[in-house]
């Protein structure tokens, strides 16, 4: 016993435990592949699309037009990209041999892996040893994370948000601590992957960085010669390069949001989405089981966060080191409570966060809370009392999370349904938010599919009025070439939705403008009367030039930012 207790406490053994834990609860995944999860299906969806334009030799197709059954969608102009372009990139490297399901579970436990990889660089700023290995393996696997934001929920976007969140924790501390061009690096890394992942997370998470970046710029020491005033400045201009950074994608995401149908994400008010009420209802078992997750989170730090204070009033200590402690206490206290919806004001509007949707989102944030709670008290206390009081529940959520899991084998009997040929997938449907501005398509898929069977039974471009006839029409991914006889003014729409950089030449290099047509906003554009031959492609819009040119100027400032640190850093050694 003593000889397995040791072996658990060298790196080697917390490694392998750490490894078989991960995988442990992917088995059903690797199994059965990606099969179940309520956004699965989207995400299969776009992932199909996105294969469909590495093979054109596009990387970033913010316009997908195989999406909607063949009529097109913006999904990445608004979705953020890095889940999709990691299955890209997955798919990739297993040469296209693996269906999508199975690319989807396989990146599953690739995220998590990374996410538990990132917490440890994180972790090792408090503890170097087996603790820091085996809380990076409990953040890998955490209840929310993979119980809920994966096998329930396949909300791949916030699972892999995971990855990022201890990079801008690590890199703050570093900056304060530290500076230097490595730690301006982590800060950046972290603050783009974010934006780039999950937008909504990276809007619960940015108040509480900036606090933390705060609460210790006033309790710890910092490197010789960094003043406080220099130490923020370096934060702000890392955080500003790394918003900067993320412009390609934040910025047309925000200026073309109202050409989207985005009054369908807030079908239901946000503070409808409170935890700890109406648990035993029918239906309700996912909402219990996110209630159990953060009543137990809230009960961990409780204890540590007691046990933490009194030994620090035994030892007759002041406060002022207990100041991260006490950040991360409040914080998950106050997470707990706008969970709780004793907040809700937070999210009315005109609140930028009524837009995170879920109260219940913030349990990512919390499992983040609630290990650097244990991380803080463990470096400051340490002691087995503590380790127990944070491991003895961690353990029985991982042992409850493990029997769930155990159900899903369940997905045998799912997996005999092909899920390629459900109907999601089939018609390649993105959610109703990104049909255009002014539709009124519903969350059902089978409205959805009977309202656009008129449009794909038309042709490919026909005239909505206006005498003449069309003479020929063609389509290459997002390029259509019409040629026709009008004997009047009249308006062609094509079998294509429309939005903002849709350009249309005629044979003479004169341009048309491209125009919604009917309720269900189409693509048209107006003739007059002659012989024409018309093309009609897409365009980058001035959003997107926008938020690349934001993106370029904000490398260079980094460049020149790294380069200032390199040079300063070198003043002063012998030589």
């Amino acid at each position: 016993m003593a000889q397995l207790t040791f072996f658990l406490r060298t790196r080697a053994g917390s490694l392998m435990v750490a490894l078989l834990v991960v995988a442990g609860m992917f088995v059903p995944a690797f199994i059965f592949g990606a099969v179940a999860g309520d956004d699965l299906r989207f995400h299969v969806s776009w992932f199909a699309s996105y294969k469909q334009a590495l093979l054109h030799g596009e990387w970033y197709p913010r316009w997908l037009p195989d999406q909607m059954a063949g009529m097109g969608s913006p999904t990445l102009y608004f979705y953020p990209p890095f889940a999709t372009f990691f299955l890209g990139l997955l798919d990739v490297l297993t040469l296209h041999h693996l269906p999508e399901t199975r690319v989807v579970a396989v990146a599953a436990f690739l995220m998590a892996g990374l996410s538990g990889c990132t917490f440890y660089l994180w972790a090792r700023r408090f503890s170097g040893g087996a603790a820091a290995v085996y809380l990076s393996a409990f953040y890998a696997v955490a209840p929310y994370h993979v119980l809920i934001d994966y096998y329930t929920r396949a909300a791949l976007a916030e699972y892999a948000a995971y990855i990022w969140v201890p990079l801008i924790f690590a890199g703050i501390h570093r900056v304060i601590v530290d500076g230097g061009r490595s730690a301006v690096l982590m800060l950046v890394a972290g603050i783009v992957g974010l934006f780039c992942t999950h937008l909504l997370s990276a809007m619960i998470i940015g108040p509480f960085a900036l606090c933390y970046a705060l609460v210790l710029l006033a309790h710890v020491d910092a490197a010789p010669g960094r003043s406080r005033a220099r130490r923020l400045g370096l934060l702000a201009l890392a955080g500003a390069c790394g918003i900067g950074l993320a412009a390609f994608y934040v910025a047309p995401a925000i200026l073309l949001l109202k050409q989207s149908n985005a009054h369908a994400l807030n079908l239901y008010p946000v503070y409808n989405t409170k935890l700890f009420r109406g648990l035993f209802k029918p239906g309700a078992t996912v909402m219990l089981r996110m209630s159990v997750i953060a009543a137990t989170y809230f009960l961990i730090a409780a204890g540590l966060s007691a046990a933490y204070w009194r030994a620090r009033r035994r030892a007759d200590a002041g406060w002022r080191d207990g100041g991260p402690v006490l950040f991360w206490t409040a914080t998950i206290l106050l997470l707990t409570l706008l969970m709780a919806g004793a907040c809700g004001f937070v999210f009315r509007p005109p609140s930028p966060f009524e837009q995170i949707q879920f109260l219940w989102r913030m349990v990512m944030f919390l499992e983040f809370a609630v290990l650097s709670l244990a991380l803080c008290v463990w470096q400051r206390e340490g002691g087995a009392p503590m380790v127990a009081m944070f491991a003895a529940p961690a353990l029985a959520l991982l042992l409850w999370q493990s029997y769930l899991l155990a159900n899903c084998f369940d997905f045998a009997a799912r997996a005999r349904i092909d899920f390629m040929q459900t109907m999601p997938i089939k018609n390649r449907l993105s959610p109703s938010e990104y049909f255009p501005n002014g539709t009124s398509f519903t969350r059902n898929t089978g409205e959805i599919v009977a309202r656009l069977a008129p449009h794909l039974a038309a042709p490919l471009a026909y005239l909505a009025y206006g005498d003449g006839r069309i003479l020929g029409a063609s389509d290459d991914r997002a390029t259509f070439q019409v040629e026709l006889q009008a004997d009047t003014d009249a308006q062609v729409v094509l079998r294509q939705f429309y939005f903002p950089g849709w350009q249309a030449l005629d044979d003479s290099g004169r341009e048309l403008a491209v125009t919604p047509a009917g309720a269900d906003k189409l693509a048209s554009f107006m003739v007059g009367p002659g012989r024409h031959r018309v093309t009609v492609t897409r365009m980058v819009t001035r959003a997107e030039w926008s938020g690349m040119a934001l993106s370029g100027a904000a490398l260079l400032a980094l460049i020149a930012m790294l380069l200032m640190l390199g040079r300063g850093s070198g003043r002063g050694r012998p030589r």
